[in-house]
C-alpha cells in the first residue's frame, strides 16, 4: 500500500489506513499550510475481501473512513483523497473525496483517475445537473443530465451523455494510426450504443432526448483530419437506425492530429 501527497511521499506495508494519515503529519507541517487546501492523498488497496463487494459497499467503507478523519484532513490542508482499489485481472476502482464538498464522494469521477478527468471534458456539461450512472464497462462513463431551470419550473430537457477516453501508444506512420482509429473507434462506438441500450431499459431513459456520445483519442495520431470526418460519416450511415432508436443527435470524436511524425500537433473535433 502506498500513500503520497504533493508535500512528502510516504510508503507503508500496513493495512491500517489510519496509520497512513498519522504518518502524513511528518510530511505536512502546520506552518506550511496555505489558506486553501492544496495537498492530495492517493491510497492504493489490494485486498481479497473487496473482490466480492459491490461498488456501493466499497464506497460506503471509504466514506466512513474519510468522515472519521475529516478534522485531520482539514487541519493538514488536504484538497482531495482518492482510494484506488485493485483487483486481479481487472481495472482499478477509484473513489474520490474532495474538501470542497465536505469530503463526500465525488461520484461524477467514480472509477476515473482524477488527474485525467479533464479529458472527459465534464465542464462542458455545466448547463446541466448531471448524475453518474453505473456502467459494467469501466471504460464508459454515462451521465444523466437534467437542464438547469429557474426555481419552480419543471425540467423537461433530460439527456444521456456517454463519454470515454481511448488510450493507445504513439504511432509512427499514417497507416498504423488510421488502422487503429478505424478499428478501435468503431468498436468503442458500438460499446457506447450498447451501454445506451441498457440505459434505455430503465424508466429514466424513456424521457431522454438529444443524447450525446463523446470519444477522446489520446495521445496524438498521424493522419489527415479528413479521414476522421469520413470515418464518422461512415459510422453514422452504417448505424443510423440504432442512433435514432437511442435518440442520439450528436456524436463527437476528439483527436490530436499530426500530419507527419515530425510535424506539430493540433486538436481536431469531428461531429
Amino acid at each position: 500500500m502506498r500513500y503520497s501527497t504533493q508535500a512528502s511521499p510516504v510508503s507503508t506495508t500496513s493495512g491500517d489506513l489510519t496509520s497512513i494519515l498519522e504518518e502524513s503529519e511528518n510530511g505536512i507541517s502546520d506552518h506550511e499550510l496555505p489558506e486553501e487546501p492544496i495537498h492530495i492523498i492517493n491510497i492504493g488497496i489490494c485486498s481479497e475481501e473487496q473482490e466480492h463487494e459491490t461498488d456501493s459497499i466499497l464506497a460506503r467503507k471509504c466514506s466512513n473512513f474519510v468522515q472519521s478523519k475529516k478534522q485531520l484532513l482539514n487541519e493538514k490542508g488536504i484538497r482531495r483523497i482518492t482510494f484506488l482499489l485493485f483487483k486481479e485481472h481487472s481495472f482499478p476502482k477509484y473513489f474520490t473525496f474532495r474538501a470542497r464538498s465536505g469530503f463526500e464522494e465525488d461520484t461524477i469521477y467514480r472509477h476515473l483517475e482524477p488527474a485525467l478527468a479533464f479529458q472527459l471534458e465534464i465542464n462542458r456539461l455545466s448547463n446541466f445537473d448531471i448524475r453518474a450512472l453505473p456502467c459494467q464497462n469501466h471504460r464508459m462513463h454515462l451521465y444523466l443530465g437534467s437542464a438547469k431551470v429557474a426555481a419552480g419550473q419543471a425540467v423537461t430537457d433530460h439527456r444521456f451523455f456517454i463519454r470515454t477516453i481511448i488510450r493507445h501508444s504513439d504511432f509512427v506512420s499514417r497507416e498504423a494510426s488510421y488502422e487503429y482509429l478505424e478499428r478501435e473507434g468503431e468498436k468503442t462506438f458500438l460499446e457506447c450504443l450498447d451501454q445506451l441500450e441498457v440505459a434505455f431499459a430503465n424508466l429514466e431513459g424513456k424521457k431522454t432526448d438529444c443524447n450525446h456520445i463523446f470519444l477522446n483519442f489520446v495521445p496524438p495520431v498521424i493522419l489527415d483530419p479528413r479521414k476522421v470526418a469520413d470515418k464518422m460519416l461512415s459510422l453514422v450511415s452504417q448505424y443510423g437506425v440504432r442512433l435514432l432508436k437511442m435518440r442520439v443527435t450528436e456524436a463527437e470524436v476528439k483527436t490530436t492530429i499530426k500530419l507527419t511524425p515530425t510535424a506539430g500537433i493540433y486538436p481536431c473535433a469531428s461531429f
